[in-house]
């Protein structure tokens, strides 16, 4: 079963230099098949759209975390997760 994990990042990105990278997400306690990471400096902000995006490119299971950014580049994940329906 291929699942797919969306990091909806609340808060403004530290400046960092190297602005090119993917950002670091720190407790990643689940090894997705694709990651969607939502930001304020991102090209979207709709989980909605973002979910649908995963299922299409075959994920059967999307879990939906909150993160904050930390560090320069590092996202720490909430302990829960959000609930997807619809």
């Amino acid at each position: 079963m291929k699942t797919g994990l969306i990091v909806y990042v609340t808060g403004k990105q530290p400046p960092d230099p190297d602005s090119d990278k993917l950002p670091v997400i720190e407790n990643l306690d689940v090894q997705p098949d694709a990651l969607e990471i939502i930001t304020e400096s991102g090209g979207h902000y709709d989980i909605n759209y973002v979910w649908w995006a995963l299922v299409a490119k075959g994920m059967v299971q999307v879990i939906c975390r909150l993160g904050q950014w930390v560090d320069k580049g590092k996202i720490r994940l909430a302990e829960h997760q959000l609930r997807l329906c619809g």
